[in-house]
């Protein structure tokens, strides 16, 4: 029995297998772990995903659930906004009905209190006009006494005259002398009667008239007493009517409160629902990250390895002459390489990257005298591949 590091060797053919040593089975071992690792690690995201579907989901119905109910919330608020403006234009309106009937009954009430003023002022003229004319009925019978009195006098003259005009001739010239100063007098008391008559039935027209636009008066005054009990009556039912609207308004505004208190727990609930959904969403965010980490992996787990085969390849050399770079470019089928500036080798590679943007590869070629730092190298070898090569677009 042969030992082997203390062991026993229970191998068949082991002094073939120690003369025909092998690397295919260790790398067989090797690739059936790499691709069991590669299986599990498919199976792991493909669980993940599917999760991570399901979540978004979930998220997605609660994100519609939360947006419905807003749009209700919202409709209900215009709803009541649109009501709150009708009440307000209905209780302007009413105010404003409110300041006109306050200002006709203001208006009313000064036109009452102007013709109570003018027919006091009438009533004082009748007044002063009834005296006036009771003076002159009075003065007119005292003249009508005083010719009496003269005719009295006349005729007891005459009588005497005609008695004594065989005894007083002598006083016969005096005596006519007085009864033409008599007559005179008679005339002017007679032309003074047909004044004093013609005063009276002046007077007596302006009494009629004025009857007459008393009793215009009273009957316009009655008329605006009835204007103005109508006014009071119109006044009571629009002190109704504000009343019953001060009722709808009370009973509006509680309404309004209840709803306000319902669109506030609304609210409250909505901004619950929209906690939970900006935490849902952070979570999608996270689980997104995680998950195009993971992608990003697998991509470059899976994505094939950069090659030339089947593309257009533009040689690029790259290094330094003289502390000056020297920059080179050659087509597939060229012999021999072009030195360009750097714009002129941006504008040849933008060219071929409009023609050949998914199988433009650049071969960048730096030789070992190039002269050039490594940092130098791999910036400019990065920025070319980035901006043209198919494979980092």
């Amino acid at each position: 029995m042969n030992l082997d590091n203390g062991f026993v060797d229970l191998r068949i053919n082991r002094f073939q297998e120690a003369q025909d040593s092998s690397v295919w089975p260790s790398f067989t071992d090797i690739m059936s772990v790499i691709v069991m690792i590669f299986l599990l690690s498919l199976v792991v995201i493909l669980m993940k995903n599917d999760d991570l579907v399901k979540q978004l989901r979930a998220t997605m119905a609660s994100e519609r659930a939360a947006m419905a109910e807003a749009r209700l919330s919202s409709q209900q608020k215009s709803t009541l906004n649109k009501k709150l403006e009708a009440l307000d234009l209905k209780i302007a309106n009413l105010r404003a009905k409110l300041l006109q009937t306050t200002t006709q009954k203001e208006q009313t009430a000064k036109t009452l209190d102007g013709q109570t003023r003018k027919l006091e002022a009438l009533q004082v003229d009748i007044l002063a006009l009834t005296a006036l004319r009771e003076r002159m009925a009075t003065q007119l019978e005292v003249m009508a006494a005083q010719i009496r009195n003269l005719k009295q006098q006349t005729s007891s003259e005459r009588k005497k005259n005609q008695r004594l005009q065989d005894t007083l001739q002598q006083a016969r010239n005096t005596a006519e002398q007085e009864k033409a100063q008599l007559q005179i007098d008679l005339q002017q008391t007679q032309a003074e009667l047909a004044k004093l008559h013609q005063q009276q039935a002046a007077s007596e027209a302006q009494n009629q008239h004025l009857s007459e636009q008393q009793k215009l008066l009273l009957a316009a005054k009655q008329v605006l007493e009835q204007q103005l009990e109508q006014r009071q009556q119109d006044n009571a039912q629009i002190s109704q009517q504000k009343n019953l609207l001060k009722q709808k308004y009370d009973r509006l505004q509680q309404q309004l409160s209840s709803l306000s208190l319902a669109f506030e727990r609304q609210n409250s609930s909505l901004q619950e629902s929209q906690s939970k959904l900006q935490t849902s969403n952070q979570q999608v965010r996270s689980l997104n990250t995680r998950y195009g980490s993971l992608e990003e992996k697998y991509q470059q787990l899976i994505r094939p390895a950069r090659s030339p085969e089947g593309r257009f390849v533009v040689e690029v050399r790259y290094l330094k002459r003289g502390g000056k770079n020297v920059l080179q470019a050659r087509l597939p089928g060229e012999p021999n390489y072009r030195q360009l500036s750097r714009d002129a080798l941006n504008q040849y590679l933008d060219g071929f990257k409009r023609q050949h943007s998914k199988d433009l590869y650049i071969k960048v070629v730096i030789p070992k005298d190039s002269g050039l730092s490594y940092n130098d190298a791999w910036t400019f070898t990065n920025d070319l591949l980035n901006r043209y090569d198919y494979y980092y677009q």
